[in-house]
């Protein structure tokens, strides 16, 4: 019997061929099997460097979509401490624009950043969620924390995300926000290739980016 989804995409993560690892990760989201790719991710050695750089830009762009089709954070957290470059800066004061409903149950998302104009977006807009609405999140994040800094497409995009395990954090509410009329739960988008012939070259990389993102941007993670 051949290898599974799975077993391709831990096979490819080892070699540095990012093209082969996104395919892999397209037949792990047909598949459903996120949460088990996930767990076996997290009892991985070392990702080559230049795939951390990789997944890292990935995750900006689709991190809400994958912890939607995993839906358990421990098991996210510790896959995302193998796929994501090492952070090796210090603590930080750090924002989150998040939906009332996820905030009052301490189920807070990865993705936080040292701009509150940036945080106050997503709470006022795509995380002001019916019936609800969204909040503006203000924590102080230990370095160990911190999984990983800004990538080089988060900054390009203005939005100086840091991915971090939320769990144990003490989060203050810095806002409130109403909830915007027809903005509902977000359902993720399994990923999809784009033809080679196909490919938009990308503004901030002289490299290609391969894949379609939703003209809406969804929930960050």
């Amino acid at each position: 019997m051949g290898e599974g989804p799975i077993e391709r995409l831990l096979a490819a993560l080892q070699r540095e061929d990012w093209r082969t690892i996104k395919r892999a990760i397209q037949a792990v989201e047909t598949a459903g099997l996120w949460l088990e790719a996930a767990r076996g991710i997290s009892e991985m050695g070392p990702v080559p460097t230049l795939i951390r750089s990789e997944f890292h830009v990935l995750w900006t762009e689709r991190g809400h979509h994958m912890r939607a089709f995993i839906d358990e954070d421990s098991v996210l957290i510790a896959a995302l401490r193998v796929l994501l470059p090492s952070y090796d800066g210090s603590t930080q004061v750090l924002y989150r624009g998040e939906s009332l409903a996820r905030a009052r149950l301490r189920q807070y998302g990865t993705g936080w950043t040292t701009k509150i104009e940036t945080a106050r977006m997503f709470a006022s807009g795509l995380n002001a969620v019916e019936p609800d609405g969204g909040v503006l999140l203000r924590a102080y994040v230990p370095k160990e924390d911190i999984i990983a800094g800004p990538s080089d497409h988060s900054r390009h995009l203005t939005e100086e995300e840091y991915v971090i395990d939320p769990r144990q954090l003490v989060v203050s509410q810095v806002e409130i926000f109403s909830p915007l009329l027809g903005n509902t739960s977000f359902k993720p988008q399994i990923l999809e290739l784009i033809p080679e012939d196909l490919k938009f070259k990308s503004s901030n990389y002289l490299r290609d980016i391969e894949f379609i993102y939703p003209r809406q941007k969804p929930s960050k993670p």
